[in-house]
């Protein structure tokens, strides 16, 4: 006969409670050792960088640009280069090895500018050599004013920023999953989890171009719980990576209309349910500072909970004419050229949708009160695409004022920054 033990089997002991105090001593030691990276990440358009976003994109977060047109590439382009470029001169000194990853680029799409990539890492160091030449004769010191770079060197300084640079082509949200763990995996392999851990290897940025056609392929085959449930997880897997390795993570994604094409095609349809006339923004952090702003980021709220700072980029009339005009709230002879009516020139707003960056790290308190959580929201800059098409150049203040819209900045706390700017209904925050 088989007995029994009856004898109690003994509970597990409870977990120990962490204090937040705690975690937030974690987070910001790994903010301070993080920061011997160097300071921010930026895009090269001051307008951008110092005015809209004081100082340039945090690493360690991650970043969503909407926008339809090849601006928003621009903009993770020169992110990516701005990194790149840091690490050429170590990178030459070792030219006998291969020089680490230091950038992933997930292509949903197949269609990745590796072309205008190139071109823009090689104005960048040919202008940088610039730079350095004529600060040498500023200094007298002619022996670096002589150590030019010609263009077959430049060639060889981009073909080695590329070897940095790995690219990966995904049809789904699985396949981002593997190439998401593969960052993990070479992120582990040269660190550590204590404080011993080399912050100078491992991947320094990923962007993925794009999210929209992931998201739309996944709610086509999955029912829509299993898919949000999928999209959930994969946020949060996101925002460890992103956090823990001091990745900057770039999402791309498109802009839709936001104009209902129900009332277009049956305006009818507004006075049968006024209510629905006035019907509150469900999203506010979706909508753009600007009324007269026809477009809106794609998949609403479903994109907007994955970035910390969202971006969305859009064009709107660039002068107080331009939109007069284009609104039809003008028809004077002031807008008329000989040839008839004039041409509505545009330029590309860049709006901050959401701003919720860790204010941590090792800053001064003028700077964190400075920097309030959710403070760099409705700020917005224009800028348009440099001759070239290789970059954001700012539209107003290439004279150092704004006199194209009419308005002057004001000198406020932080020195040269604006109030609120209006134009004709249109605008928010201007810093």
């Amino acid at each position: 006969m088989i007995e029994i033990d009856h004898t109690a089997v003994p509970l597990p002991e409870p977990a120990t409670p962490v204090l937040a105090s705690y975690l937030l001593n974690i987070e910001e030691k790994q903010r301070t050792r993080f920061s011997a990276r160097g300071d921010k990440i930026r895009s090269g358009c001051n307008e951008i960088d110092d005015h809209m976003l004081g100082g340039g994109f945090e690493r360690g977060i991650l970043v969503g640009i909407s926008a339809e047109a090849g601006e928003g590439r621009l903009i993770s382009l020169h992110l990516l280069s701005f990194i790149l470029i840091s690490h050429l001169s170590f990178s030459l000194a070792e030219s006998s090895q291969p020089p680490k990853t230091r950038a992933t680029i997930i292509d949903t799409t197949g269609s990745f500018p590796i072309t205008l990539l190139a071109k823009i890492l090689k104005a960048q160091i040919l202008d940088t050599k610039t730079k350095t030449a004529r600060q040498s004769i500023d200094d007298g010191n002619y022996a670096v004013f002589n150590n030019t770079v010609n263009e077959k060197e430049a060639d060889d300084q981009v073909r080695r920023c590329l070897e940095m640079v790995a690219i990966s082509r995904v049809f789904d949200i699985e396949g981002l999953w593997e190439v998401l763990g593969e960052v993990g995996k070479s992120s582990d392999s040269g660190a550590a989890d204590d404080e011993s851990m080399s912050d100078e290897d491992g991947v320094e940025i990923v962007i993925i171009d794009n999210m929209t056609h992931l998201i739309n392929e996944l709610f086509a085959r999955k029912e829509r719980s299993e898919a949000h449930t999928l999209l959930t997880t994969l946020s949060r897997a996101l925002h460890t990576l992103t956090h823990t390795r001091n990745i900057l993570t770039v999402l791309h994604n498109k802009t839709v209309s936001s104009i209902s094409k129900t009332y277009e095609t049956d305006p009818s349809i507004e006075e049968r349910y006024p209510q629905r006339r006035n019907k509150p923004n469900q999203n506010p952090q979706s909508t753009s500072v600007f009324p007269s702003n026809q477009l809106k980021p794609a998949l609403g709220q479903i994109f907007s909970q994955l970035p910390d700072l969202h971006l969305l980029v859009s064009a709107l009339p660039k002068t107080r004419g331009d939109a007069q005009q284009h609104y039809g709230q003008e028809d004077d002879a002031d807008f008329r050229t000989g040839s008839g009516i004039k041409e509505v020139q545009f330029c590309n707003v860049i709006e901050v949708l959401k701003d919720e960056t860790p204010n941590l790290g090792s800053q001064t308190e003028e700077e964190r009160y400075q920097r309030k959580f959710g403070g760099r929201e409705q700020r917005w800059a224009a800028v348009e695409v440099s001759a070239d098409g290789l970059a954001l150049v700012d539209t107003f203040m290439a004279k150092g004022n704004m006199r194209g819209l009419g308005l002057e900045r004001e000198k406020g706390r932080t020195g040269d920054v604006g109030s609120v700017a209006k134009l004709y209904g249109f605008g928010g925050r201007r810093v």
